[in-house]
């Protein structure tokens, strides 16, 4: 297996094996005014999966991904790989040529398959516009990663982009999932009132305002939202729940992944309430939405993004 090249060394560990993808090198022969120029040096991806004993010297496979592109004058690098539980592999990689800005590619390989795959799951994108020299792609370089979620078998892969083609414009980190279920996951955020120190009446009307965001990968319906008193920062079936009346939410119903939207409410503390107590919430109570997780629907905490609010009782 021969890897050359600066362009990085990426390694997954599954089933005691270790797998391995870099670039490895090659010379393609371009033609060029009527003849071959063959002094070009173009990488593909190879992918090679080893033994962790290290009692074997030579790889169970060994796979040259996008050989067919390479080809055409393509340049492969700085690889990616995510495994999940069931050891299938996702790899990510940037190719740049002369013409183009630098393009991400993906490509997935299921455990039971023993080639990669590149059209399952996530269309290969380009980011950038227009041409260029090859000096200047590289100087608008876009970087590639992957990672794996343990817990639903998913597989992500992200690049570093711009958001055109000039060097001035922003960088954005693009996520794309691969494999696992598409679902929404419904968070609360620490709610707020009009008050900044928390000082509430009893027996009268307060207005909170209630953040849920989904920090999933479906969008979905906003979910029912329940509230809570607590004499600790920790929602749970013990504490007392407490009506939130004229409930409406701030924009669209339908919420997209990785945004997030304000319910606003009405609570009254009842008169038996005379010292400090905690207001929380908890998303989608009788788990009607089928979640990534179920586990983070609850206020938690007295700080942080999920934390539930103190509140000073005054008579």
């Amino acid at each position: 297996m021969q890897m050359e090249g600066p362009m990085l060394l990426s390694a997954v560990c599954h089933d005691s094996r270790i797998t391995v993808a870099g670039p490895s090198n090659g010379t393609y022969a371009e033609y060029v005014n009527g003849s071959y120029n063959v002094g070009i040096q173009r990488h593909a991806i190879r992918v090679a999966t080893f033994d962790t004993t290290m009692t074997r010297s030579t790889p169970y496979d060994d796979e040259l991904v996008n050989a067919g592109e390479w080809w055409t004058s393509y340049d492969y690098g700085w690889p990616a790989l995510a495994v999940n539980n069931a050891g299938d592999l996702a790899l990510g990689s940037v190719r740049v040529k002369e013409t183009t800005y630098p393009q991400f590619r993906a490509h997935v390989r299921y455990h039971d398959n023993p080639t990669f795959n590149p059209d399952v799951g996530l269309s290969p994108g380009t980011y950038g516009a227009g041409t260029s020299s090859e000096n200047d792609a590289l100087n608008q370089f876009h970087m590639a990663g992957a990672a794996s979620d343990p817990s639903t078998d998913g597989m992500y892969l992200f690049q570093i982009v711009q958001g055109s083609s000039t060097l001035s414009s922003d960088w954005h980190v693009v996520v794309a999932k691969m494999l696992g279920d598409v679902l929404p996951d419904f968070i609360p955020q620490r709610p707020g009132i009009d008050n900044s120190y928390g000082l509430v009446p009893q027996n009268q009307p307060i207005t909170v305002r209630i953040p849920i965001r989904n920090q999933g990968d479906a969008r979905a319906l906003l979910p029912y939202v329940r509230g809570y008193l607590s004499t600790d920062s920790v929602i749970d079936d013990a504490d007392i729940p407490i009506t939130l009346s004229e409930a409406s939410w701030d924009g669209d119903l339908l919420l997209n992944p990785g945004e997030e939207q304000t319910l606003t409410a009405k609570i009254s503390i009842p008169s038996n309430i005379s010292q400090g107590i905690y207001f929380g919430v908890r998303v989608d109570p009788y788990d009607r939405v089928k979640e990534h997780s179920e586990a983070n629907n609850d206020s938690s905490g007295s700080y942080g993004y999920r934390s539930a609010l103190f509140l000073y009782v005054v008579n």
